[in-house]
């Protein structure tokens, strides 16, 4: 999994290095701006919100403690000039190329996470009742893009196999009004929310006999404000069978959570948030708000590949969709409920869907 909580410092012409450091504005990324020195403070602030810093390599103090604040993220030197070198570590000032787009390609090379550009508003979500390009309220409409993955349908929610399914198993729960985040839900659709949840773990369970699941959701905020384009901002809650742990990610991941009650989550609906329910007691959920904190696209998912020793990319679902494998996870879920009938609870008797 890429890293954060990075140094990155740039070597050369002063007036070359301030064009650079102008040009970088990275939801991940703290830009120093030429002069301002870069010492403990300021980096103990930009770590504290899971984000890199970027400096001109002179404005470093370099009695900086490292196992004290970096806690072994690494520190890079990047060459920036006007003269073309060819080595990997190298901002080429004059190229086509915009240098933006030079240092997110040299800081993923480095196994590096600093996220997207940030944008003007043609470029974000402004407005969370906009559906009009919302995937799931198409695909509820019937507009089906790459394979239909409808499991189960109650009153108020549907549960959907998720598009990059690496593991057989991964479900979404997911409100069919259209909102922001489960901190908008009403009182009725918290109450069913929380039977739908249950039923998602039980398809998982008598499916796949995986007694560990993962519940989390990204929080979009009630505006969506400063998601990209192509975020889905429509609210949905992973739930996957997997070892990892919210204990364990809450522990490792450097961010920090406070632990809540469900309802509690209502407080928190103007702004983006990353929420995980405890594994130890399921009445308690942990959140982490993310309005000035960077956590990367689909980071539980890389956690969750992580975890599972899956070491490339593919738990980007942007570019491993595995519509097979989707397919594969509704058939295996279906037969594992017509095997178990008999026995199945009542709403699941209701609510699966068999055809679609």
């Amino acid at each position: 999994m890429k890293t954060t909580r990075n140094l990155f410092l740039l070597s050369g012409e002063r007036e070359t290095v301030k064009y650079v450091l102008d040009k970088l504005s990275f939801k991940g990324l703290v830009t120093a701006s030429l002069g301002t020195m870069v010492d403990n403070n300021y980096l103990d602030s930009a770590f504290g919100r899971n984000k890199s810093v970027v400096c001109y390599a002179r404005n470093y103090v370099m009695d900086y403690d490292i196992q004290r604040t970096v806690q072994g993220r690494r520190i890079h030197r990047i060459i920036v000039s006007k003269t073309y070198q060819p080595i990997k570590q190298f901002i080429f000032v004059g190229s086509e190329e915009p240098v933006e787009k030079q240092f997110a390609r040299v800081v993923s090379f480095l196994g590096c996470e600093i996220g997207d550009l940030k944008t003007n508003t043609a470029d974000t979500h402004e407005d969370s009742s906009v559906v009009g390009t919302c995937d799931y309220c198409d695909y509820l409409r019937g507009v089906f893009i790459g394979s239909k993955r409808l499991i189960y349908r109650s009153k108020l929610f549907v549960i959907l196999a998720t598009v990059g399914q690496f593991e057989h198993g991964q479900l979404l729960v997911i409100p069919i009004r259209h909102i922001m985040s489960n901190a908008e839900l009403t009182d009725e659709e918290m109450a069913e929310f929380k039977e739908v949840l249950e039923d998602a773990e039980y398809l998982i369970k008598i499916t796949y006999s995986r007694p560990s699941i993962l519940v989390w959701e990204n929080g979009s905020g009630r505006s969506g404000a400063n998601k990209a384009k192509d975020s889905i901002v429509h609210a949905h809650v992973h739930v996957y069978p997997t070892k990892l742990t919210a204990e364990e990610v809450a522990k490792t991941s450097g961010l920090t959570f406070e632990n809540i009650s469900l309802e509690d989550i209502r407080k928190y609906a103007e702004n983006p948030y990353l929420l995980m329910r405890s594994e130890r007691n399921h009445d308690v959920w942990k959140i982490c708000p993310t309005n000035d904190v960077f956590v990367p696209r689909q980071y539980i998912r890389a956690y969750v590949a992580e975890k599972a020793g899956i070491k490339d990319e593919t738990w980007n679902w942007r570019k491993y969709p595995f519509y097979g494998k989707i397919q594969e996870t509704v058939i295996q879920i279906r037969m594992a409920v017509s095997k178990n009938w008999n026995s199945a609870p009542e709403r699941i008797k209701q609510n699966m869907v068999f055809f679609e």
